[in-house]
């Protein structure tokens, strides 16, 4: 499903259950990419994914997007990067345990040429980081850009949370992880 609505700016909602025959998927690489009218995200719309290994960009600059629905990767156990999955949207904050089951994820930013874009980068109104977050991630060699950019006039993040990162000590890169970050 890669790229397959990718910029479609009249595009407002995902069929709840859109990808439940689709058990064979391996990637949702950009699938929503720049779709700036979708203003939600189904609960269970990746439930019967189990093969996705790709998450990259999937719903990159959907800028009205605002919530991330619990469990929504809990079924996707075998997804290695994130990269750029939530990147430009309006959420204010992540879900507990969003991660949670994907214990193979080695990469929470994707590359293109120069360009990295980490997997909440740009989500300018981002408020809280949950505890725990990545504590089943113990794969991770990258989270560059992971949160960069999330400063805006009108929202900083709160914190961030203590021992984050401690369960992922395999990583290599933290490059520009919070970069241009505010902090209250």
């Amino acid at each position: 499903f890669a790229e397959t609505f990718s910029r479609c700016t009249a595009f407002q909602a995902i069929p709840s259950r859109l990808f439940d025959n689709c058990t064979e998927v391996t990637n949702f690489t950009d699938t929503f990419y720049g779709c700036s009218a979708l203003t939600s995200i189904p609960e269970g719309l990746f439930d019967n994914n189990t093969k996705v290994t790709k998450f990259i960009g999937t719903f990159h600059e959907c800028k009205n997007i605002t919530v991330i629905p619990e469990g929504l990767f809990d079924n996707c156990t075998e997804v290695t990067n994130f990269g750029g999955t939530f990147a430009g949207t309006d959420i204010t904050s992540i879900p507990e345990g969003l991660f949670k089951y994907n214990t193979k994820v080695t990469d929470f930013s994707s590359y293109t040429g120069f360009y990295v874009t980490g997997c909440f980068s740009e989500c300018k109104l981002l408020l809280k980081i949950p505890e725990g977050l990545f504590d089943k991630c113990t794969e991770v060699t990258s989270f560059a850009e992971t949160f960069s950019m999330l400063s805006d006039a009108n929202a900083v993040l709160n914190n961030i949370p203590e021992g984050l990162f401690d369960n992922n000590t395999k990583v290599t890169s933290f490059r520009s992880l919070f970069r241009c970050l505010v902090l209250k």
